[in-house]
Order: structure tokens, then sequence, then C-alpha cells
């Protein structure tokens, strides 16, 4: 008679060799990830170089009024893409 355990083993690796296989898949594209700040100087951080320097300047001081008058703190990022 079998016992539960050894019918169930060949199941908890294909479930284990699975879940290897989609972090193998999915791990590379965290690795072209740009570095975002932990401290951004400014609010508007545009990584993805697509924000002009008037909209910058401007979200930025609209930004900085919101935290001033609320204590609500809010960044824009951009990225390149989502590698996805």
């Amino acid at each position: 008679m079998r016992s539960g355990f050894k019918t169930g083993l060949p199941l908890f690796f294909i479930i284990i060799l699975t879940a290897l296989a989609l972090a193998a898949a999915v791990l590379p594209s965290f690795a072209s990830v740009p570095e975002i700040p932990a401290v951004p100087s400014q609010y508007v951080v545009d990584l993805a170089g697509i924000v002009d320097d008037a909209t910058k300047a401007r979200l930025d001081s609209s930004l900085r009024e919101l935290e001033e008058k609320t204590t609500v703190q809010m960044v824009v990022l951009t990225i390149p893409g989502l590698n996805g």
C-alpha cells in the first residue's frame, strides 16, 4: 500500500520547479530598473527623460506647496519602461 507522502512527492517537485522557472523569468527584468533615489532632492524624478523643464518646475512648485500646506508628500516618478 502506498503512503500519501510518496505519491505527493513528484507533485511537490513539479511545484518547486515551476516556481523556480517563474522566478528565473521574472528576476532579470528587475535587474535593469534604474536606481531610484532613496530621498529625492526634488518632487519630480524623471528617469525616463520625458518631462520638459517647464513642466518639471511647475510640478515641483505645486507639490512643494502641497506639502507645505497639508504635510502630504507626493513625488512624480517616471521610468524608461516596465520591461514586461
